[in-house]
């Protein structure tokens, strides 16, 4: 943010245009999932850094000197930050008119609406979870982390200035650190429990601000001079090396923000710290690196929009063509905002100049109209209910039933045949005379309740489901609180069921889980009861069958257009674990022969409805559909 450059005390610094370049680049290259860059979502972590240096440093400067003002900072980041912001909105909507479900356009539409009033990170916090949608029908998901700047933009000035009324400059310190140590440790101890609060949530990214805001202390004790020009340049290297190790050693599986953020941290704040020396300048503050670094803000913006557009119109993992034809619409569009859009609506000078207050009136005004033309479209797309209207009538009526209905159809089958008990996790009782099946499940419980009690309608079946938690013993698995206080109850609920009693385990079957499902089956295998473990269902990634079938535009022939969105190896777990259940006496039930006859299916039989709601859940109609597979081959 380059809006340093008007305050005299505090320069333009064209090095950490080249760490903004790096930053963004590692973002890029993370979301277009090339090999090596798994942890280059670090580079948000850098932007924060950065932002509470350069910030900090231009409150307290002015406020040194008796010049600053909060309406005019305001005014500078709106101008600065919303006209490319709306741009990128309005665009992205159009855009997905053409493409997306109904369902998907109204959630895009409310998606966009959230960034426009900078509540982006808290809307997907508070849908985060279990029922959570994929990131591929998320086209504004990386505003989460402007929500969080302009959440900071907003509160911190105002606390600064009291802080440095108050108490003066040395106040400010006393915060700063203050606010460092108490927001890593909240940060770090919230992630245990609630990592996407951790995540998403302001506060607990305070502390990547702060560490920032310390910089311009560090700066103006001229730190970064003492240690000489040697040891100033090893520090630079050494926080290169944590910034570009930490892209390359994290993964999307690593427990973040907390303290596994701090060193990438310290290493982009040694940087800024030692960036102006003769070679970290030669590196950072270069023409082509500062080019990106400048226009770095608006390749954010478009890069997200660009990916998930692109991955829903053509499916399947991105080919290296793929990636560099993304990659090179990300530069030129990005570039082409910075220059059209975000430049040209930038404020610098001071704002008491009469012209000057002109001109901001003026990008305010329009930032303002453009609000409102964004607001005004999403309006429209929800009241419209996704304008199904543009889709062939062939497939208009799937498109109409958004994945919430089937999953209320499932709910309701299940809600009238098993009665949830006020002192057990358990819907349903043990019926004596009957034979009793004990469904064990996460969300894929109703699933196989609708299976199971229309292929075994004489059967008495008594479920404990909790989507996301897996009905083993490992509490490693079980990873939440919730999950093991909910496990130990069934799951000694089914070991001391009578032996003729039924197990049934219905899940997500992965590589992650199999050890732990495994020792749960021998347990009650060990116990005396025959035991049924559902395989693997998922064979698709990237979109679920509704997109498919929109994105495909018709009913004809999708079965062969299936290939593209197939997961590598599809029911691999099959012939690797299948032996290994056999050993122990459970019954494996294999779903390749259910979901792949003569190639892989999207519908029914009857193509009256779709086999599955989303890449793991099957439709009531599937589901009784599997009911009967469940019949044919398998005597439970």
């Amino acid at each position: 943010m380059s809006a340093a450059q008007s305050h005299a005390g505090f320069v333009y610094r064209p090095e950490i245009d080249g760490l903004r370049a790096i930053a963004v680049m590692l973002v890029v290259l993370f979301h277009l999932k090339l090999s090596g860059f798994e942890g280059g979502f670090i580079g948000v972590d850098v932007f924060f850094v950065i932002s509470g240096f350069l910030i900090t440093g231009i409150i307290l400067t002015d406020l040194g000197s008796g010049k600053f003002s909060l309406a005019d900072f305001y005014i500078k980041r709106v101008a600065r930050l919303i006209p490319a912001l709306l741009a990128t909105l309005t665009v992205t909507l159009l855009l997905s008119a053409f493409i997306m479900t109904p369902e998907d356009l109204v959630y895009t539409a409310k998606q966009a609406v959230s960034a426009v009033f900078s509540f982006s990170n808290v809307f997907y916090w508070s849908e985060a979870g279990y029922w959570d949608s994929s990131s591929y029908s998320k086209a504004f998901l990386h505003t989460w982390s402007l929500g969080v700047e302009e959440q900071f933009y907003l509160l911190y000035p105002l606390t600064l200035v009291v802080v440095f009324r108050l108490l003066g400059r040395n106040g400010v310190l006393a915060f700063l650190i203050a606010s460092f140590f108490v927001g890593l440790a909240a940060s770090e101890f919230v992630l245990r429990e609630h990592p996407s609060a951790a995540f998403y949530l302001m506060p607990l990214r305070i502390y990547q601000f702060a560490l920032g805001g310390l910089g311009v202390y560090l700066l103006s004790q001229r730190t970064p001079g003492r240690l000489g020009n040697f040891f100033g340049v090893a520090l630079f290297l050494f926080g290169l090396i944590l910034v570009i190790g930490s892209a390359a050693v994290f993964n999307e599986g690593v427990s973040f923000p907390g303290i596994n953020a701090l060193p990438l941290a310290v290493g982009a704040l040694l940087m800024i710290l030692f960036g102006s020396l003769a070679l970290p300048r030669r590196m950072l503050a270069n023409a082509a690196i500062r080019f990106i670094g400048k226009s770095s803000y608006s390749i954010y913006l478009v890069h997200w929009p660009l990916i998930v557009l692109y991955q829903y119109r053509f499916g399947g993992d991105f080919t290296l063509t793929d990636m560099a034809i993304l990659f090179a619409l990300t530069l030129i569009s990005g570039i082409a905002l910075y220059h059209l859009v975000e430049s040209r609506f930038r404020l610098s000078g001071d704002l008491t100049d009469k012209d000057n207050r002109y001109h901001a009136l003026l990008r305010v005004n329009g930032t303002f109209a453009g609000a409102l033309v964004v607001c005004g479209l999403s309006f429209l797309v929800v009241q419209g209910n996704g304008w199904s209207w543009r889709l062939p009538d062939s497939i208009k009526y799937l498109a109409e039933r958004t994945t919430k209905d089937p999953i209320k159809e499932n709910f309701r089958f299940v809600s009238k045949r098993c009665k949830k008990n006020k002192d057990s996790v358990f819907c349903g009782k043990r019926k004596s005379g009957l034979q009793n099946i004990i469904l064990l499940a996460d969300s894929r419980g109703n699933d196989a309740f609708v299976a199971l009690s229309t292929a075994f309608p004489s059967d008495n079946i008594y479920m404990a489901r909790l989507a996301g938690c897996p009905p083993v013993f490992d509490t490693e698995v079980a990873r939440t609180e919730k999950c093991r206080g909910f496990n130990d109850e069934r799951m000694q609920v089914a070991l001391q069921a009578p032996d003729d009693d039924v197990i049934f385990l219905a899940m997500e079957f992965n590589e992650f889980r199999a050890k732990a499902v495994i020792e749960a089956a021998k347990r009650f295998r060990d116990a005396g009861k025959r035991v049924f473990v559902v395989g693997q269902t998922k064979f698709l990634q990237h979109q679920n069958p509704l997109n498919i079938a929109v994105t495909h535009g018709s009913t004809s022939n999708i079965d062969e257009a299936l290939a593209k969105y197939l997961i590598p190896s599809p029911f691999a777990l099959d012939s690797k674990y299948a032996s290994e259940f056999a050993k122990i006496g459970v019954e494996y039930i294999g779903n390749k022969p259910f979901f792949y006859q003569n190639g892989y299916r999207l519908y029914t039989r009857d193509r009256s409805d779709l086999l599955m709601y989303d890449m793991y859940h099957l439709t009531l109609k599937g589901a009784v559909e599997y009911g009967g597979y469940l019949r044919k081959h398998y005597q439970i």
